[in-house]
């Protein structure tokens, strides 16, 4: 089964969220891009995004809060230099 079967298979079985669902899945592009039509190789460039630990001063006291790797997008923005 390819990647798009499997996705959707999961999504008729009722075991993604639904909103994550249509938040996170649904604007992948299975086909190749028009430019690259006979594309037969994907490469894939991954790196760690460690979640990060935000302090937030509130009526004096010091409130420390863990923010999700997906917010923070400077790793997001190296891998566009490779």
């Amino acid at each position: 089964m390819d990647l798009q079967g499997g996705i959707d298979n999961l999504h008729r079985q009722g075991l993604f969220n639904e909103g994550f669902y249509q938040e996170r899945l649904t604007f992948f592009e299975f086909r190749p891009p028009e430019n690259l039509p006979q594309a037969k190789t994907l490469i894939i460039v991954s790196i760690p995004q460690p979640q990060i630990k935000v302090t937030f001063i509130f009526h004096g006291e010091p409130h420390n809060v863990i923010v999700p790797p997906t917010y923070a997008y400077n790793e997001d923005t190296q891998v566009l230099d490779i």
